[in-house]
């Protein structure tokens, strides 16, 4: 298993929301996190249902972040067991 798995700007796809909380399932340690990063551009709530579907914790937080002179909303998402 891995204590920390990170991943960047996947979960706008369906079938990768599924298959990264499938690996999240599969290969996070009881302790580790899945860290994913992405920018704000979809309310899609499936990454959250996949998790939730499997008992997996989902927070996330929000931030901003300067891409090329200018500010863009971040999404941090953490997934513990």
């Amino acid at each position: 298993g891995f204590d920390l798995i990170l991943a960047a700007d996947i979960t706008y796809d369906p079938g990768l929301q599924q298959a990264l909380a499938a690996f999240a399932d599969e290969y996070l340690t009881t302790a580790g996190a899945l860290w994913c990063v992405e920018s704000v551009r979809t309310t899609d709530r499936g990454l959250q249902a996949a998790c939730a579907a499997r008992g997996l914790l989902l927070r996330e937080h929000e931030f901003t972040a300067l891409d090329e002179g200018r500010r863009i909303a971040v999404r941090g998402i953490e997934v513990r067991r």
